[in-house]
């Protein structure tokens, strides 16, 4: 396991060529890690590469139990089913008992009413939590509102505000107390539960590409990265690789710095090591990679040619003139100029910018595009494998251009937390990308609402009649009433005086905001009316 210092590890500060038509300019700055042979030699003798075909038939999903007749929620939990869940639910256990033994909790505090954690709870508190991006609101206690301008009735009917703020302040997705040494040891048993069930559950067909993606977050964290082409220009970097086809997430990579762990065995400098790193298990088979300038080299490509895997993409002209590939012509708009060394393609085109490709797998070759000139009428001519290139590059941009309207993620200064919801993100859109398999028409919004009435339906529990909130002093003699309720006998209060009852101030059996009793529960010392809010609050055992 070889690890990079920071001056090795490239920050990509420009942008990455996302979109080679849109005349965004291409940055010269190469990875210093990386070293060309310059001795190779390059001519414009053209030639055609020698293509193997890829077996299709090895490709595809590997799980036996999703299938046409799933429906959207058993797609879901492939990805987050009750092994993992069972876990988050032992650390988030694990971090209130870590919290009690520090913190003096104080009378009134809603960490006195504390009660573990049911499978059943939390995927109900996830279904709430993806149900927020359906129904906007500026604070999470908007939610639960009794304004009308404000209200959502169905949060308060699937889990109390209460129970839900108090699990999202103890939510851990790892053991607390452990240190591992490891910057993500924070989020590390989902991370590894959720990269191993992405990539045990689909063999990825012939085109894969890869590009990084950003987690929003501007809070302080050493790994905090800046990208100023992203739909999200501050946040935490994934390098993602994805399957063309089915635009399902196959691998991806955290970016942690200097402590990002990443082989580099064939001494291929960082860019390179992250391209042979996401294609582990996938070599040798004859697939092709389709990345941007960042990864590109003659290096890689050459490596991956011999490994059987076939690599297009744009590239920085100072790693071409490493390799001896610079000595260019100078070109008008619409012109191209084509090097060879085989197996490698380098080739420059003429748009609103200078354009320069590598390639294994292309020619030199024009074709027709989707455009037409005004003029003439007939299609826009480009080079083969910029029209490739350009179909196949941008899928990670599309997921997250997918994933941005439908994120549960929020505000947050924690960052795994932030993280680990985003994790759960890429799963719901993994299992939209398995449901669109067998239902090629569902789009990931109908999908995640119809995860989240599924999740409701499933695993809700059946509705009290009456709610009492569980921030009550009394909530602590109240689990006692459950068990004795024999003993628990009206008596008069203090001086014979009438206070509030607490059932008809919390509850509207009353169309009056605000009953008295002059008659309290003797073990409870709570007031209440003797009917029948006095039977009420001792049948109550929902906290």
């Amino acid at each position: 396991m070889m690890l990079y210092n920071d001056e090795e590890l490239l920050t990509i500060l420009q942008p990455s060529n996302n979109d080679i038509s849109s005349g965004s300019s291409l940055t010269d700055s190469d990875n210093e890690s990386e070293h060309e042979e310059s001795s190779t030699t390059w001519s414009e003798t053209a030639f055609t590469p020698e293509l193997c075909e890829f077996n299709d038939y090895i490709a595809g999903i590997n799980s036996n139990g999703v299938d046409f007749q799933s429906k959207e929620l058993e797609c879901f939990l492939h990805f987050l089913g009750d092994d993992i869940i069972l876990k988050i639910i032992e650390f988030t256990n694990a971090q209130h008992q870590k919290f009690i033994r520090r913190c003096d909790i104080r009378v009134f505090s809603r960490l006195q009413n504390w009660r573990e954690i049911s499978v059943a709870e939390m995927y109900v508190f996830l279904a709430v939590t993806f149900l927020f991006t359906r129904n906007k609101h500026l604070t999470i206690e908007e939610h639960w509102a009794t304004d009308h301008l404000l209200q959502s009735p169905i949060f308060s009917k699937t889990m109390s505000r209460n129970r839900y703020t108090t699990i999202l302040g103890l939510l851990s997705f790892a053991l607390p107390g452990t240190d591992s040494g490891h910057v993500l040891k924070d989020i590390l048993p989902l991370l590894q539960h959720i990269k191993n069930s992405f990539r045990s559950s689909l063999t990825p067909y012939r085109d894969l590409c890869i590009d990084e993606s950003i987690m929003p977050y501007k809070g302080y964290i050493s790994i905090k990265q800046y990208i100023p082409n992203k739909r999200n220009r501050f946040g935490i970097k994934l390098f993602i690789m994805c399957d063309v086809k089915t635009k399902f997430i196959i691998e991806f990579i955290i970016y942690c710095g200097s402590r990002t762990e990443i082989d580099d065995p064939n001494n291929l400098g960082i860019t390179g090591a992250v391209v042979t790193n996401l294609l582990e298990g996938l070599t040798d088979e004859n697939r092709r990679i389709y990345a941007d300038n960042w990864y590109s080299s003659p290096k890689l490509y050459q490596y991956l040619h011999n490994r059987k895997t076939y690599a297009c993409g744009t590239v920085r002209l100072n790693r071409l003139k490493k390799a001896g590939a610079g000595n260019f012509k100078p070109l008008k708009k619409g012109e191209i100029h084509a090097l060879y060394n085989k197996p490698l393609m380098a080739l420059k085109y003429k748009d609103k910018r200078d354009i320069y490709m590598l390639s294994t797998c292309h020619t030199a070759e024009f074709g027709p595009t989707n455009k037409y000139n005004r003029q003439t009428g007939l299609p826009v001519m480009k080079p083969e494998i910029i029209i490739d290139y350009n179909k196949k590059k941008g899928i990670v941009d599309n997921t997250d251009m997918l994933l941005h309207s439908v994120q549960c993620i929020r505000k947050s200064k924690i960052w795994h937390k932030k993280l680990g919801l985003h994790l759960i993100d890429l799963c719901m859109l993994n299992a939209h990308a398995f449901f669109k398999i067998f239902h090629t028409n569902t789009s990931l919004a109908d999908f995640q609402l119809g995860v989240i009435r599924q999740l409701i339906e499933k695993y809700k529990a059946p509705e009290l009649e009456y709610s009492i909130p569980t921030t009550s002093r009394s909530t602590s003699a109240l689990r006692l009433a459950a068990q004795n309720l024999a003993d628990h006998m009206p008596e008069y209060t203090k001086g014979k005086k009438s206070r509030p009852c607490f059932v008809c101030q919390h509850t509207k059996l009353h169309e009056r905001r605000r009953r008295e009793s002059r008659f309290m529960c003797e073990i409870c010392q709570v007031t209440l009316c003797i009917v029948p809010c006095f039977k009420i609050y001792h049948k109550q055992n929902e906290f």
